[in-house]
């Protein structure tokens, strides 16, 4: 048998030989070597993206695997024995981790890796959910180095037999962004006075991995307690947890148990399955587990091959209010005060510098310990709160003292809360008490507040919330009030609240409360809605009455806020006391911008009336070094992701975490995402059914990391547009079950194809060039045949008859 003849078997029956051999026979047969291709192919396992590896590719097959890529996502799945054989070997082979029990198969006609692992060398020893980021975000491409976006409101009203004027209004909200550093502002225009007005203007500098944020200018800064907030002009030096939220911060627990012979074996926290995994013999260690803030039952049930089951029980409170022991957190800040406003800025400076600082430490895993102060150059407070974990429950202590210098006025402050979530009693769920008592002093004044007079002396508080069985729950809140002063009545008041889901569609709410201020004073409220939803068509009608204002609303709504190219809609029609308000709104979601347009009609039950019609258009300029674009307001970070020249003219889209599509390019050749969370991975998938044969956009799914006000330039496709397809005949008869190959003349890319039983051969991924076809078996004359730039989708070259 003839080398043509055993490459044709080979090509048909691709894995019968190693691949070394198929080279060296395709060089035999053509009179060359083939090029191998080294590739960033997506990896999939259990049918769930991992990550991207690099490959090297020989003939459509997987030749060598990168072992760094390919450690980093399987360090969460085997054994670290098998981690230490797979990190000694540089680029390893197929061959050899299959031999290790890992299974690496190539989809060339899908770009993808499937990965299969033996269950026996699978990683058991340990089983936490605390895994940090997603396996794929190692391939994660971060932000550019400098982006820019501009979000602007411009809005027009046009009013009628009202009080107010017509006018027209301009909101612009600049972000330059360099490296970790953002720099943005706010500036309003109204035509009533012609001025453009400035607001907030910060430059910030974030770090994800230590977890902190400064500013400078116009600063944010966080409060707790008894601290109070003021627009300050200075600097702030903020740790922030949600800058990572892949490190975790509340405390850990670790439970042991043992097992004498393979399980598989189930772990529900508060009657809820969060687990199902094999576990080998032996004493295991349970960390990570997901607690829900209260009081938790963890249960691990663990059947063994023969049917005979165990169980292990564990309970453990948790609390969002702790952290982890040893981490901290904390917030400093100081400047001067500038006005309330959020228009027009300006600054007191005569009132000299204010400071304001906190830290937050976990001393324990039960214990998290809280000491902050705040001052200027009127008043000054200290104070601190001690949070304490215990099996009955969360405790807490605070204490805080207060100075004025001018009256020389000292006061002091304490509470002491008590708090327990139980998950499950009966036929209650989520019962949750929380009980308070507080003491004031009568000089006791927070920041800003110098005049402040302390009328109450004692509050105490009590509440409960409970679900009752699943689809209700009820809540009740007791608060007495003890007057300082014998002129003043003690205060008390009783809230009361029910939710219920009446149908899988209809949804209640009512509240009420009864409360006697200490002067004499009544105060009762009672409001109730009612939701419908359609969810399957994003609509929904809400049904509203509050007996303190009178106030009577029905209204229906359409939201689909992140789906590109749609429309919402919002009709309301309100009665309060005397006056009959009708509302309506559309909003369009283009790829461009948002834009809105409403019509409010107010009439009174004398017959006056008066209009308002609203317009708005809402959207961004964006820029990514030199490339500028148009789109919806930056919600967060941006994206620009622009089609390579084999893709212009083809309809793609974009989604993150829903099932619809967040961008498309049906205005533009590029597609412009505008709602990227800050510091979160995030996979974009690229919705191709609107692609037309022989249109190849390659990887179908990529990772970023977007960061504060940040902007991504992304270019997608793979290189082909034209999608060959014909059919053979030798001498005028039919060919079929027939290998052999495309191979452009000038850059002898080559291109394998098969004929099938109906005589017919297809082959994507062409691009512009002569080629030539040669049949792997047979002696004849190479037919050539030429692909313009002009050229895409499918080229049908007929029927070629060779010699």
């Amino acid at each position: 048998m003839n080398n043509k003849i055993i490459f044709s078997l080979l090509l048909l029956s691709n894995n019968a030989y190693p691949i070394e051999d198929m080279s060296k026979l395709y060089q035999q047969v053509f009179g060359k070597k083939v090029k191998e291709e080294v590739l960033e192919i997506p990896l999939f396992y259990q049918g769930q993206y991992r990550g991207e590896v690099k490959a090297n590719v020989l003939l459509e097959r997987l030749n060598h695997i990168d072992t760094k890529d390919l450690l980093y996502i399987l360090k969460q799945l085997v054994k670290e024995d098998i981690l230490n054989q797979v990190q000694a070997i540089d680029n390893i082979k197929t061959d050899q981790l299959k031999n290790l029990g890992v299974k690496v198969v190539y989809l060339a006609d899908e770009l993808k890796l499937i990965l299969t692992i033996d269950p026996k060398i699978k990683r058991i020893e340990d089983w936490s959910l605390d895994l940090g980021a997603p396996s794929w975000s190692k391939s994660s491409k971060y932000p550019d180095r400098h982006s820019f976006h501009m979000n602007y409101l411009i809005q027009s009203e046009i009013v009628s037999k009202s009080t107010s004027e017509s006018q027209t209004r301009l909101n612009l909200y600049p972000a330059y962004s360099f490296k970790d550093y953002t720099l943005e502002s706010e500036h309003y225009y109204e035509s009533n006075d012609s001025k453009l007005k400035r607001a907030n203007t910060r430059l910030l500098w974030h770090s994800s991995k230590r977890q902190q944020r400064a500013e400078l200018g116009d600063i944010n800064f966080e409060t707790v307690e008894k601290q109070s907030y003021r627009n300050l002009f200075g600097i702030s030096w903020t740790k922030d947890f949600a800058l990572n939220p892949y490190i975790k911060t509340t405390p850990t627990y670790k439970h042991k148990f043992y097992l004498e012979e393979r399980s598989q074996v189930k772990i529900y926290v508060n009657s809820r399955l969060v687990k199902v995994a094999y576990f080998q013999a032996g004493e295991h260690t349970l960390t990570g587990v997901p607690l829900e803030s209260g009081l938790n039952n963890i249960l691990v049930v663990a059947k063994d091959d023969s049917g005979i089951e165990k169980t292990f029980q564990f309970s453990k409170f948790s609390s969002t209010d702790l952290i982890e022991k040893g981490v901290n957190r904390f917030s400093y800040a100081i400047g001067i005060k500038s006005d309330q406003e959020s228009e027009n800025k300006k600054y007191i400076t005569e009132d000299g510098p204010t400071f304001s600082l906190y830290y937050e430490r976990g001393m324990t895993k039960e214990l998290t310990s809280k000491f902050y102060s705040q001052g200027d150059k009127f008043q000054g407070i200290l104070g601190t709160n001690q949070t304490y974990a215990t099996k009955w429950g969360l405790l807490s202590l605070g204490l805080a003292t207060s100075k004025t210098f001018d009256t020389d006025r000292n006061g002091a402050y304490g509470i002491f809360r008590y708090e327990v979530n139980l998950s499950q009693i009966d036929l209650l769920k989520n019962l949750f008490f929380f009980t308070s008592l507080d003491y004031t002093t009568k000089d006791f004044t927070t920041l800003g507040n110098l005049n402040q007079r302390n009328n109450l002396s004692s509050t105490f508080t009590t509440s409960v919330n409970t679900s009752i069985f699943s689809n209700s729950s009820i809540g009740a809140t007791l608060q007495f009030s003890k007057a300082r002063y014998d002129e003043l009545n003690d205060r008390y008041g009783i809230t009361g609240s029910l939710s219920t889901r009446i149908s899988r569609r209809v949804n209640a709410n009512i509240y009420a409360s009864k409360q006697k201020d200490e002067y004499s004073n009544w105060n009762e409220t009672l409001y109730a809605f009612v939701t419908i939803n359609f969810s399957e068509k994003n609509q929904y009608v809400t049904t509203y009455y509050d007996s303190t204002s009178q106030t009577k609303r029905a209204t229906w709504s359409k939201t689909t806020s992140k789906q590109v190219n749609s429309l919402s809609s919002n009709v309301s029609v309100t009665k309060q006391n005397e006056m009959t308000t009708g509302e309506g709104s559309l909003k369009y979601h283009s790829p461009l911008a948002n834009i809105s347009l409403s019509h409010r009609y107010d009439k009174n039950e004398t017959g006056q009336d008066s209009k308002k019609t609203t317009i708005k258009l809402e959207g961004s300029v964006l820029a990514v070094g030199s490339k500028v674009r148009l789109g919806q307001p930056v919600r967060g970070s941006f994206a620009i992701i622009n089609p390579n020249k084999y893709l212009k003219g083809q309809k793609i889209g974009v989604r993150t975490t829903s099932g619809y599509n967040e961008g498309e390019n049906s205005l533009t050749d590029d597609i412009v995402l505008t709602n990227l969370a800050p510091f979160h991975y995030k996979l974009l998938s690229f919705d191709t059914s609107q692609l037309e044969e022989g249109y190849n956009i390659g990887k179908e799914n990529l990772a970023i990391y977007p960061k504060y006000k940040t902007g991504h330039y992304l270019k997608i496709g793979a290189p082909g547009s034209v999608v060959l397809k014909g059919m053979m005949s030798l001498k005028g008869q039919a060919l079929t079950l027939k290998t052999g190959s495309i191979t452009n003349i000038k850059t002898e890319e080559v291109h394998l194809f098969f004929i099938g039983r109906r005589g017919e051969f297809l082959v994507e991924g062409m691009t512009a060039g002569d080629y030539e076809i040669q049949l792997n078996n047979i002696k004849h004359k190479k037919f050539r045949f030429k692909i313009t730039a002009q050229e895409q989708g499918l080229k049908d070259i007929g029927l070629v008859n060779i010699e």
